[in-house]
């Protein structure tokens, strides 16, 4: 899985060091989305090997604005279903993928889920192909896609909630490495 601690971190903050040991503190921020895909443990498809995720997201990030570009690009990552478990919204389950995007207000997500070993999405290896619209990216928060998606009658319940809320979101400029321009 990937390491939220290995996390890209921003923040703005404008300071003037006119004495000997002044320090300020700033919030540090991910300006990353975690967005989850996952199923109740009870619905889980053992036979599920890869999951694909497809998403139009913001091409770029401004790390000072806290902004994504208007301009978007498509990207696609594939990964083997998770391993892990987690408890979202009250229910037991089991993570299919999680990966960090750019922030979206609103895009389209694509989930595709494969019995392959070796991850082709051929038609004899799809077990479920899925698409979602509406689906909001917040900066610093998870975004979890939860339901059952191997059930004729599927439907995804979407969750934003604050993952990052630990004490390395914080911390004081005295420990950073900072660019300071002269002003």
């Amino acid at each position: 899985g990937t390491d939220e601690h290995a996390d890209a971190f921003s923040a703005t903050l404008a300071v003037q060091f006119n004495q000997a040991g002044q320090k300020e503190n700033v919030t540090l921020s991910r300006p990353l989305a975690r967005f989850n895909v996952a199923v109740p443990v009870e619905s889980w498809n053992e036979k599920a090997e890869y999951v694909r995720v497809t998403a139009d997201v913001p091409e770029s990030y401004d790390a000072l604005s806290a902004s994504g570009s208007a301009k978007t690009e498509t990207v696609t990552f594939t990964s083997a279903v998770s391993l892990e478990t987690g408890v979202i919204d009250g229910k037991e389950c089991r993570y299919l993928t999680y990966a960090y995007l750019f922030p979206a207000e609103s895009t389209s997500v694509k989930v595709e889920v494969s019995s392959s070993k070796a991850g082709s999405f051929g038609a004899d290896d799809l077990i479920v192909s899925i698409e979602e619209a509406g689906v909001r990216l917040s900066a610093n928060t998870n975004t979890n896609l939860v339901g059952d998606v191997f059930a004729d009658d599927f439907g995804f319940s979407m969750t934003i909630s604050p993952e990052f809320t630990n004490s390395i979101n914080s911390a004081s400029l005295i420990h950073l490495y900072a660019m300071v321009s002269p002003s």
